[in-house]
């Protein structure tokens, strides 16, 4: 668990977050097909 904690710790700092708005190809399209 620590290993773990301590892993995601170095990957977080040194990323660049990016947040992208608006709509999801992927989850219109799985919510499409699941309705069919």
């Amino acid at each position: 668990t620590r290993l773990t904690a301590a892993l995601v710790d170095r990957l977080v700092h040194h990323a660049h977050i990016l947040t992208f708005a608006g709509e999801s190809y992927r989850l219109r399209h799985a919510l499409s097909t699941k309705k069919n």
